[in-house]
């Protein structure tokens, strides 16, 4: 796999082609509206969370979503 992928980076240096601009600024949008979104969905989680983890002493450790940190 590994090896195709070197492969084709290789042949895609040797044969640059021109940018579809579409498909660039449709790359850079997506990039755009994921971070914000994702900015955005973070900063509603912390205030809705704020006063149910307010109880909770923070120099306890940090509180989080997935496995129990040990």
């Amino acid at each position: 796999m590994l090896t195709l992928i070197i492969r084709q980076i290789h042949h895609a240096a040797q044969n640059p082609v021109n940018l579809d601009q579409a498909q660039a600024d449709a790359v850079e949008a997506r990039i755009f509206l994921d971070l914000r979104i994702g900015a955005a969905f973070t900063r509603m989680q912390t205030m809705t969370l704020q006063a149910e983890v307010a109880q909770i002493e923070f120099d306890a450790g940090p509180v989080s979503y997935g496995m129990p940190l040990s």
